[in-house]
């Protein structure tokens, strides 16, 4: 029979003191993503796990198994691949039946957008000067009638038609945006579930930094594991379907950094087995984005409501509370405490989570002055609208593409 844990906080030290190396025995990767436990803590189990040796990937695991936690090292990563696939498929699945169905219900066209008339000239011409054909004027319009042999009008409409063939509708966009605002909603709920008996939820800075409390040393339930793996495997497939499948936007590359980044903080977080400081930081992300999903579907049904305008307005002062605020002192606290507590400086591990941490706070900064310039353009008698998206054409899918012009 195995030892006997009496708390779930007092690991089973008689079996970690079957694995004492010393601390020169330690491997680089061991140096890398775990703490060396400071002499001068004053946190009674650290004290503990001190007098038992360093901290290796070994004494985390026969932690983990003597108090009952899920956490088995780098390896559990690849519950993140398959839920990359999953998420997928589901969002395909969901989209088609749920959000399809719903936007019809509400309005929107079900049909693709109009391609324009097969004509060799104007196709050559597009070509030749795709971005200077906007705001052609009248004599470059006449020349163009002559030589495709259409009316003036009917080149204005072939142009339009040929720039928007390839822009999403609006059912395209209400499709993803429904998507994401269902996702965001249930990875709030799952990140309050994951955290609500954890002193890490909370508001009081004082108390937040009480996450890092017995780190390393500190069991990580399967429901970690869970969110973690979800939630990673979602921006690995923002990654792979924003390149082939999502609506494209301006700030695709930013973007594209924002999720490589968070993914490479997930996993090496996890792998540090520091996944109650992680799942908070990703419950202040989901937190303001729920609501920006939501203002643009109500944007996309009805451009003249005023929901949108109140649910865009509740998301700018989240996402300024949320990833301007908390977030970074969120950050200063927990490091601050990590150096003091249980780590010694060069911990490098923790030099890297800075650097990765440093550029979403860069890119924070960068969306909340898209957020500002949309809240100055509404303020100025203009309407809230996603500036990075294109604009949509008069002809938004709303025609049969079997019509004759």
């Amino acid at each position: 029979m195995g030892h006997v844990v009496n708390n779930w906080w007092q690991p089973d030290w008689e079996r970690l003191g079957e694995i004492n190396p010393a601390v020169n025995d330690r491997s680089n990767w061991d140096k890398f993503f775990y703490p060396e436990i400071a002499a001068a803590s004053d946190d009674a189990i650290g004290r503990a796990a001190l007098a038992k040796g360093p901290c290796t990937t070994e004494t985390m695991v026969a932690y983990q198994e003597a108090a009952g936690g899920a956490w088995r090292g780098v390896g559990d990563l690849w519950g993140a691949f398959y839920y990359t696939f999953i998420l997928i498929f589901v969002r395909f699945a969901f989209e088609k039946y749920v959000g399809g169905t719903l936007g019809v219900h509400f309005g929107l066209s079900a049909n693709t957008r109009t391609p324009p008339t097969d004509n060799a000239s104007l196709e050559a011409e597009y070509k030749a000067k795709r971005g200077k054909l906007d705001n052609a004027d009248g004599a470059e319009l006449d020349r163009l009638s002559t030589v495709s042999k259409l009316s003036v009008a009917q080149v204005q409409r072939w142009f339009r038609r040929k720039k928007h063939l390839h822009t999403p509708t609006k059912l395209t966009k209400f499709k993803e945006s429904l998507w994401r605002g269902t996702f965001y909603t249930l990875a709030v709920v799952g990140g309050f579930w994951t955290l609500y008996d954890e002193p890490s939820l909370s508001l009081n800075l004082a108390e937040v930094q009480d996450v890092w409390e017995r780190y390393p040393y500190k069991p990580v339930p399967q429901k970690f594991l869970d969110y973690y793996f979800i939630k990673c495997g979602f921006y690995a497939s923002l990654m792979i379907t924003s390149i082939f499948y999502d609506v494209k936007r301006k700030d695709f590359w930013e973007m594209q950094l924002h999720h490589a980044t968070t993914i490479f903080l997930m996993g090496f977080s996890y792998t540090s087995a520091a996944c109650h400081h992680g799942s908070l930081v990703l419950l202040l992300h989901d937190f303001s984005d729920v609501w920006l999903e939501f203002a643009k579907l109500f944007n996309y049904v009805n451009e003249k409501t005023a929901w949108k305008d109140v649910f865009f307005g509740i998301f700018a002062f989240f996402f300024l509370v949320c990833r301007l605020i908390l977030y970074p002192q969120l950050i200063y606290t927990v490091y601050n405490r990590s150096n003091m507590d249980f780590a010694h400086r060069d911990w490098w591990a923790m030099d890297l989570f800075t650097v990765l941490i440093t550029i979403l706070v860069v890119l924070h900064c960068f969306w909340f002055k898209t957020v500002v310039q949309i809240c100055v353009n509404a303020i100025s008698g203009g309407v809230v609208s996603d500036i990075r998206e294109a604009e949509d054409s008069e002809e938004d899918g709303a025609k049969d593409t079997k019509k004759a012009e």
